[in-house]
């Protein structure tokens, strides 16, 4: 177990739990890094040297009511060689990019992917399209539950 990542995967979990009004009893988180046995050219950081760390995997565990209740996992690959015996996406196909994967079990079933050949991440688009509704809301602090549901309007790409 690590500390690595906990503020933002532990949110997140808590975010969805307090979104779907379920009191959360406990959160589990697991967490492994593997090396590949050659240098990896990357963009962010240079050359990675062989027997460092090339991919990372989280998976963070929401309790409710005693069982499971959320789950998030995620695995972060620096080569596509890297963490091979985990899961990986049909859409990236070994291109370089960011597939984001989304697999919800219930009723109904959801699995989906998306992936962003550039690598480029949808991650601020929603928190920037929030800004009106924000500076509209009244003062205090805001929770997801309290602004409206929006879609990404602007794909710069």
């Amino acid at each position: 177990t690590s500390e690595v990542g906990a503020s933002w995967h532990i949110g997140t979990l808590k975010g969805i739990a307090d979104f779907l009004r379920v009191d959360v009893e406990k959160i589990t988180q697991e967490w492994d890094s593997v090396a590949v046995d050659f240098p990896i050219q990357s963009a962010a950081y240079g050359e990675i040297a062989p027997g460092l760390t090339a991919a990372t995997r989280w998976t963070v565990t929401a309790h409710v009511a005693g069982q499971p209740f959320l789950t998030y996992e995620k695995i972060l690959r620096m080569h596509e060689d890297a963490g091979a015996e985990w899961e990986t996406s049909a859409l990236s196909n070994g291109r370089e990019g960011v597939t984001h994967k989304i697999r919800i079990k219930g009723e109904p079933e959801v699995d989906e992917e998306l992936f962003r050949p550039n690598g480029v991440s949808a991650t601020p688009i929603i928190p920037v399209n929030a800004i009106p509704f924000v500076c509209d809301a009244r003062p205090g602090v805001l929770l997801q539950q309290d602004l409206p549901l929006f879609p990404p309007r602007i794909f710069p790409f």
